[in-house]
């Protein structure tokens, strides 16, 4: 008896552990859903994207002085593909494009 409560101490500390690995790596993930991108009106400021996204993974900077604020979005099959929300150089969404990574 003092064998199998051993060895399930050791499995549930294993799973803790696996549980605890798990959540830190999706936790630098911030994925996005067609829900919210729906919410954001035509034109909004990059304020708006924000609050409704949250903080992107990246912004691209483009020459013409617009920019690009990535997000990550899960689709079909659990693959992860980048959303752009592009900004005018006014500060205010021009277009939403998902595109495959």
């Amino acid at each position: 008896m003092n064998t199998q409560k051993s060895i399930f101490i050791i499995a549930v500390s294993v799973g803790l552990a696996l549980a605890a690995e798990c959540s830190l790596a999706s936790e630098g993930t911030h994925l996005v859903t067609r829900t919210q991108l729906s919410k954001l009106p035509s034109g909004c400021k990059a304020e708006e994207v924000t609050r409704t996204l949250g903080t992107p993974e990246s912004v691209t900077r483009w020459m013409d002085g617009s920019r690009s604020l990535v997000y990550e979005i899960s689709t079909h099959y659990d693959q992860l593909q980048h959303v752009y929300v592009d900004l005018g150089s006014n500060n205010r969404m021009t277009d939403i494009q998902i595109i495959e990574r």
